[in-house]
């Protein structure tokens, strides 16, 4: 089985400190660069799993919901961030959702 990357979409701060454990990070100033920066992601089979920031949770919603009906092999899932706080993110879960592995 192919290994599958990990993408982040966030806030400067945010996807800094990602790209320093080695994730994948991108920075989106807005939520339209939110959009844009998933939709991309999600032309690639190499992603498993994409963390998109509590902040453009409702801007990319539609897009989510359907990701769950057209793709079974990348989960997306929302990133509680300093300016977006929520609940923690179960990464063990999400990884063995994304390598078919339960869900």
């Amino acid at each position: 089985m192919p290994e599958k990357r990990i993408a982040v979409i966030a806030d400067e701060y945010t996807a800094t400190a990602f790209r320093l454990i080695g994730v994948e990070a991108y920075v989106a100033k807005d939520s339209g660069e939110a959009r844009k920066i998933l939709q991309k992601l999600l032309e690639s089979t190499e992603v498993g799993v994409i963390l998109v920031s509590n902040e453009y949770a409702d801007a990319v919603k539609d897009i989510v919901e359907k990701i769950g009906d057209e793709r079974s092999d990348v989960v997306v899932a929302m990133l509680p961030t300093l300016k977006s706080p929520g609940k923690p993110v179960d990464m063990r879960r999400l990884l063995l959702q994304a390598l078919g592995f339960g869900g």
